[in-house]
Parts: structure tokens; sequence; C-alpha cells
């Protein structure tokens, strides 16, 4: 579970998930994100949005 929105998903965090992982994170514009599931499997990631939310900014090179 992050608990910061991003505008997209991080890539080192997809990169560090096992096999059938899943990460939760907060996915959208600096005001106003969906919680998203990213789940790791054989063939790539799988991602589904939720319900909207609001979280603290990301900083940095993944963040604004």
């Amino acid at each position: 579970m992050v608990g910061t929105g991003a505008p997209d998903v991080p890539q080192p965090l997809v990169n560090q998930l096992a096999m059938c992982g899943r990460l939760v994170i907060p996915i959208g514009d600096r005001y106003l994100q969906r919680i998203t599931s990213v789940t790791k499997g054989p063939s790539g990631t799988i991602r589904d949005d939720g319900i909207g939310c609001v979280f603290v900014p990301l900083l940095g090179e993944h963040g604004w």
C-alpha cells in the first residue's frame, strides 16, 4: 500500500513485486486519484481502478 497519490504507477515499485504480488496505490492527478490495484502475473500486470480518493502527493522522479 502506497500512502501518497501518484500520476501513474511507478515502475520501480512494480519491479519489486513478486509473482502474483499486489500493489495498491492512489493514481490520478494531484487533486483527485483512484485507489488502484496492480497485480503482477506471468503475462504482465493487471490494473484495476477503484473508488475516488485524495492523498498527499508523491514527490520526486515518479511523482509531481
